[in-house]
């Protein structure tokens, strides 16, 4: 016996329908609802039911909790990163000031008294905790995982800048030194602000070659002006044919 199938959809009822080769035709309906609409039968969920600890569900609800960990540990990462950059470029904005010269122009001179003004902002904390050291035999290892810190973090930006370079804000772009004095500390402003990495090298070497060519300016602008000497002989040059 040869049998067909059909299914229509009309009024949200589904209609089977099946057709049998000696022509009588016979129909099913069966109401149905979306998937997922319907409330679940009674008894089918259980409050006091324990989930197998190698079951499918315990699975995904492992997996669950590790994702909402890994992205909230993301989320903690990204904002101690950017507070501490925000913090670093803020020391860098109230030290500017002091090094731009008289044209208020950043030049690798300015770089390099930036940069290591920066490397010695621990100084004075170093000698404070020392002198609370030197009080009493009580308080020698009071600071002391203070001090670890801040010695580290000194060791390892000394470092960096006689190696790959120290990170700073690039203030020999002249856009973004105009950006970097407007800026007033915003943190979601911080990634409008272009870095660079200087060493100590390259910028001892830019000082170098600025410092040579103002003295060969200066040696110019000395050669240009006539010297006293030279008065002298034309004024006597001249003087036997003013006689004569």
């Amino acid at each position: 016996m040869k049998r067909e199938g059909k299914i229509i959809n009309e009024n949200k009822a589904r209609f089977i329908i099946f057709f049998i080769n000696n022509g009588n035709t016979y129909f099913l309906c069966v109401q149905t609802m979306a998937k997922g609409k319907h409330a679940p039968a009674p008894g089918a969920i259980r409050k006091d039911k324990v989930i197998h600890p190698n079951s499918r569900k315990a699975n995904k609800i492992k997996a669950k909790v590790q994702r909402t960990s890994r992205l909230q540990g993301k989320s903690t990462v990204g904002g101690s990163r950017l507070q501490a950059l925000g913090e670093k470029l803020s020391w860098f904005k109230e030290s500017l000031e002091i090094c731009l010269d008289d044209e208020r122009r950043a030049t690798p001179a300015t770089l390099l008294s930036l940069a290591e003004a920066y490397l010695d902002r621990f100084k004075e904390e170093i000698e404070q905790i020392a002198l609370k050291a030197s009080i009493g035999p009580k308080r020698r290892r009071q600071h002391a995982s203070r001090l670890d810190v801040v010695e580290h973090t000194s060791k390892l930006e000394e470092e960096e800048f006689s190696g790959c370079g120290l990170e700073m804000p690039d203030l020999l772009d002249a856009d973004n030194f105009e950006y970097f004095l407007s800026w007033e500390g915003e943190l979601k402003f911080v990634q409008n602000i272009k870095l660079r990495r200087f060493t100590r090298s390259w910028l001892e070497a830019e000082v170098g070659k600025e410092e040579g060519e103002a003295i060969f300016e200066e040696s110019r602008e000395v050669d240009k002006v006539p010297s006293k000497h030279a008065e002298v002989v034309g004024e006597t040059a001249e003087s036997p044919m003013q006689v004569t």
